[in-house]
């Protein structure tokens, strides 16, 4: 599906926050999200139980949020682990002293049209660019997904236009670095013939861009997207 102006909301360090109202204290502040599941993780050692504690005080902070704010199912489009994403503004709380705000206002959300997991965002006055579910993401498709996200949605005369120039874009590109996969400091092309294949610099070089199966790279990260855009403005007047 696709959204315009939607709410992020979040509760506020949610996992420090909770184990603190635990008398748990653990700094997490300013870590990285797998740096803080590590340390989380360190501590269900100690707390074998602790994993599905959090998720049930979470879980029913989320919901106090939600009927306070008389929030409909129709009006969330994607609930998370420590917050949802709606249609509406709604009234920031507090449960106990753990909070809820709002976090970002998204001008655009445009959800995958396989799946409610996946789905890229923008807010332009932070010029700020969200592409959350997709694995295997990498910094060059990335650059794709935010012209999608450019398009201008209110002229619709040139919205399929759009979509065709970047799938050409992609097709044709002549630049190897644009399906270039990085994973874990590995370097991944997906080929015509061998399928997802690891390359080294010197295999780089000898790569005709020709074997490169940019069809699939299209199908697996673009697709998605210009499906679910594609849907939205076919039938819209």
């Amino acid at each position: 599906m696709f959204f315009r102006t939607v709410y992020v909301y979040d509760i506020e360090a949610c996992h420090q926050n909770i184990l603190r109202s635990l008398n748990i204290e653990i700094d997490l502040k300013g870590l990285e999200k797998l740096e803080k599941n590590i340390k989380i993780g360190k501590l269900q050692n100690i707390y074998p139980n602790l994993k599905d504690i959090l998720r049930k005080i979470t879980n029913s902070i989320i919901d106090v949020f939600k009927k306070e704010n008389n929030v409909s199912e129709k009006e969330i489009i994607i609930q998370q682990y420590d917050g949802l994403i709606s249609t509406r503004i709604l009234k920031p709380m507090k449960v106990g002293n753990i909070k809820i705000f709002l976090r970002e206002v998204y001008d655009y959300l445009i959800m995958s049209h396989y799946n409610k997991t996946s789905y890229i965002a923008v807010n332009f006055s932070k010029n700020k660019y969200i592409f959350k579910g997709i694995s295997n993401k990498y910094e060059e498709i990335e650059k794709y997904l935010t012209r999608l996200l450019n398009i201008n949605f209110s002229d619709k005369s040139i919205i399929f236009e759009e979509l065709k120039n970047i799938k050409e874009n992609l097709i044709n590109s002549q630049d190897i670095h644009d399906f270039i996969i990085i994973k874990d400091n590995e370097n991944f092309l997906i080929l015509k013939k061998y399928g997802v294949v690891k390359i080294s610099s010197t295999i780089k070089k000898m790569i005709d861009l020709k074997d490169i199966d940019k069809e699939r790279y299209f199908d697996y990260y673009l697709l998605p997207f210009t499906k679910t855009i594609s849907k939205t403005f076919l039938f819209e007047e």
